[in-house]
């Protein structure tokens, strides 16, 4: 499956709990343009960060390899395959399902995000 995850940008999420059908809308935009790119600019946090803070979690473990921007880990008893891809306004992770170890360094490091599921 694939998952695709952005971070808010302060004060948004309570932007979103006033008005729930503006959250959708921001949900399903894509950086198709200039202005749309400057637009999620304001709306959603640089993810960039993450490339080193996921590194820097798994590095010694031997199931870890990185290449670039992409991040692999191998579980050793079940030998699923889950990679996380960081873009710059979201991070992309294919996996099985939402318990793995990327979701667990996510879920203690971002603030205020979103979960979509591509396969929906």
């Amino acid at each position: 499956m694939k998952y695709v995850i952005y971070e808010y940008e302060e004060g948004i999420k309570q932007l979103f709990e006033k008005y729930p059908n503006l959250k959708q809308y921001f949900d399903n935009l894509t950086l198709d343009n200039d202005f749309m790119n400057k637009f999620i600019n304001c709306v959603y946090n640089s993810v960039d960060y993450m490339n080193e803070l996921i590194y820097k979690e798994l590095h010694n473990r031997k199931e870890y390899h990185r290449v670039g921007k992409m991040h692999i880990f191998e579980n050793e008893l079940t030998h699923e395959i889950s990679r996380l891809y960081v873009e710059t306004y979201k991070i992309i992770i294919e996996s099985k399902d939402k318990t793995n170890i990327f979701f667990d360094i996510l879920y203690h490091n971002l603030k205020s995000y979103v979960i979509i599921d591509e396969n929906l």
